[in-house]
């Protein structure tokens, strides 16, 4: 197989208890067959021990050495990464060719199958097609590419579904490739989806089960950033390529991933940019209020978005940060009077969200009972859905926000100018499915059209013959792409892939449902 390796003292005991085999062996050559063939079988036994452990220690680099050689094609560890993730200097990726040295053909090629695998905890199998340093084909097979979603599907026990329009978006905008498209480059996306609780316990089970279990080729995140860079950990380990959406840009910095939307930095800069004109606007709900507060998750991936970005931008646009409470997640917290009553005597007039719904949603009836005064409002943080406002009971009407898409039903959603590819995915919904559903469900259901979409180009651009590395470089191309819900995403010229989209929509709540109160996406305010 080409490895090299010095011959440690357990290659040497290996070899001698080889050669003594070898000799009693020779001297039964005369005896019965059937102990003839249980030697055989022995000194085979022994020779395939000394294969296995050379090809260990190789793929160990000896003493100390990280795991940095791919195994033989068709062999695999669980829990650990069988390829290795390699580009050249130039972001080019290696020769893509297959441990035996033959190169695959792409779709249809008769090279590279393999025996299927159960993948665990999903109940689907599915080919992994063999890899070598550079050329890491781990989820991928002739005719699929496995995509793994993990989402909060329950907060711990707590039957909350914030994840279930955007899940059915994803199923169907991955029903529009497979059935309409025909798949891309000739393959069909093996899709499963995991749910993470919203939890730390939940995101690890989730980790498992997707990164490796079922072992996608690459794999996107969610609601809530802990969960996220649990699971980004995990895919950065086994070199998947990860996709997610929200948290610190300073905090995510280092995880490897890919924005697919907007940051956190970005939504609050954007929020205190907002307040700054509405604040001077007569007849908006924050005008002449200048004193803000916020509460938030207490995470790392959230706080220097607060502490920080928003705190100068609001600085820069003549209001101040007065106050900050954090809370701990909604499985482990019930009671927010304490963090209310802090809002309160630090007089605070305008108080953001930076956390899950369902914790705003405590605090908002919290505060019928304190009779709070302030005024809400929102950037995102998953507060932008009708299923998250119709938590708030009504009290939030006339209250506005920053979403990163215009709302589905906008009457301006035919100008991707204004709302991008909401009227695509508008179409697509309705060929898999109906108008009905998209009526029930769109709103929410457009986060799966970017969770697909954002990947689509990337996927088709690599080529029939696709790799991981070329998967990942084609990602680092995108410059101004448009074919998302959200404003244009560049990656081409930068270092880091955590900043995302940066136009944003205005919207006004309602009783029980959000409403577009501009013409779509804006630069500046």
């Amino acid at each position: 197989m080409g490895w090299a390796c010095p011959t440690s003292v357990l290659d040497r005991n290996f070899i001698g208890l080889w050669g003594i085999t070898m000799k009693r062996l020779l001297e039964r050559l005369g005896k019965p067959s059937v102990e003839l063939y249980i030697g055989l079988m022995f000194a085979a036994s022994v020779l395939l021990m000394v294969s296995v452990v050379g090809v260990i220690w190789a793929g160990h680099g000896g003493p100390g050495g990280g795991d940095t050689t791919t195994l033989a094609a068709g062999q695999a560890r669980k829990g650990t990464k069988n390829t290795t993730l390699d580009t050249t200097a130039d972001g080019s990726t290696t020769e893509s060719t297959l441990a035996d040295g033959s190169v695959v053909g792409g779709p249809g090629s008769a090279s590279g199958t393999g025996k299927k695998k159960a993948s665990g905890g999903s109940g689907t199998t599915s080919d992994t097609l063999p890899s070598t340093p550079g050329a890491d084909r781990t989820g991928l097979s002739n005719t699929t590419v496995k995509w793994g979603v993990h989402a909060p599907e329950t907060f711990g026990s707590i039957p909350v579904n914030f994840a279930k329009d955007p899940l059915q978006g994803v199923a169907n905008y991955v029903a529009y490739i497979n059935d309409k498209m025909g798949g891309i480059n000739g393959r069909k996306i093996d899709y499963q989806h995991f749910n993470d609780q919203y939890t730390v316990q939940g995101a690890n089970s989730a980790a498992d089960m997707m990164v490796d279990e079922f072992k996608p080729f690459f794999g996107s995140g969610t609601l809530g950033v802990d969960q996220v860079a649990i699971v980004a950990a995990r895919a950065k380990a086994r070199h998947m390529p990860y996709i997610a959406g929200g948290g610190s840009e300073i905090a995510f910095k280092d995880m490897g991933l890919f924005q697919v939307g907007v940051s956190y930095d970005t939504h609050l800069s954007k929020l205190a940019d907002f307040l700054g004109k509405e604040i001077h606007r007569t007849g908006s709900p924050y005008f002449g209020l200048t004193k803000v507060g916020v509460t938030r998750l207490d995470s790392d991936y959230i706080k220097p978005s607060v502490e920080s970005t928003f705190r100068s931008a609001l600085t820069r646009n003549g209001l101040s940060l007065v106050k900050v409470v954090t809370v701990i997640k909604p499985t482990d917290q019930t009671d927010y009077s304490k963090q209310i009553s802090d809002l309160k005597g630090a007089s605070v007039q305008i108080l953001v969200p930076a956390q899950d719904p369902l914790t705003t949603s405590r605090e908002v009836q919290e505060c019928v009972s304190q009779q709070c005064t302030w005024k809400w409002t929102i950037s995102d943080f998953a507060h932008d859905s009708n299923t998250a406002l119709k938590l708030m009971r009504g009290s939030w009407n006339g209250y506005y926000g920053l979403s990163g898409s215009c709302y589905y039903t906008n009457a301006a959603a035919g100008d991707p100018a204004k709302c991008g590819s909401l009227k695509q995915a508008h179409e697509e919904w309705v060929a898999v499915s109906d108008e009905q559903s998209w009526q029930e469900q769109g709103q929410g259901g457009i986060a799966g059209y970017q969770l697909v979409h954002f990947w689509l180009k990337a996927l088709k651009d690599a080529g029939a013959d696709v790799t991981r590395e070329k998967f990942v470089a084609a990602l680092k191309t995108y410059n101004g792409y448009s074919d998302l819900v959200s404003g244009p995403i560049t990656f081409a010229g930068k270092s880091t892939y955590e900043h995302g989209a940066e136009k944003m929509v205005v919207w006004q709540a309602g009783v029980d449902a959000w409403s577009q109160a501009g013409p779509g996406f804006v630069d500046s305010f």
